[in-house]
């Protein structure tokens, strides 16, 4: 109840405070949230009514899926998202259709097996990608072609690096992964 209508609140950190679930939370001027190390299962970003939020952490949470869809619109500012560490499995593009300003997203060392034929066309603006640690075998060929404005990728797996997944202009020297032992 004390976060309720806080006008004053810029930056807010609920780390490791055992948080299960988010209900309405309505802080216009907020601009970082750390909700790292909790116990959130699931996200509905319907419930976020933060317009100027620049900065969403959520690593280390159980998140197995976030919901809310295209009809949000108060997560359109947040330009990083952290969902490292999550037992997320597979990743539905769709679920950062609110996300529209997106441009580092960190899924790291998630338990991120699959990455549907969406992928990331909800964030065509995204310019840096961490998939380092996560157990990604299954994904479209073509999974970061369309993001014209990414500069840097790192992944665990080098398909991700290879030239025709990349987009066009592309340097292959800023997508950091092994490289094939053959």
């Amino acid at each position: 109840d004390d976060l309720v209508n806080n006008i004053y609140m810029v930056s807010l950190s609920l780390s490791a405070c055992n948080v299960t679930s988010l209900h309405d939370l309505n802080l216009p001027n907020l601009r970082i949230l750390d909700l790292s190390h909790n116990s959130l299962t699931t996200v509905d970003t319907s419930t976020f009514h933060t317009p100027n939020l620049r900065v969403l952490r959520f690593s280390g949470n159980p998140i197995l899926s976030i919901y809310g869809g295209k009809s949000l619109l108060n997560l359109r500012q947040v330009y990083f998202l952290d969902l490292s560490k999550t037992h997320m499995q597979t990743f539905d593009g769709d679920m950062l259709a609110g996300f529209s300003s997106l441009k580092l997203l960190n899924l790291s060392h998630t338990s991120l097996q699959i990455i549907n034929s969406t992928g990331f066309n909800s964030t065509p603006g995204l310019e840096v990608l961490d998939l380092r640690g996560s157990p990604l075998d299954e994904f479209p060929q073509d999974l970061l072609r369309p993001l014209g404005h990414l500069k840097t990728v790192y992944a665990s797996n080098y398909k991700l690096c290879c030239p025709v997944a990349l987009p066009d202009d592309f340097n292959t020297k800023d997508c950091i992964a092994p490289e094939d032992q053959i």
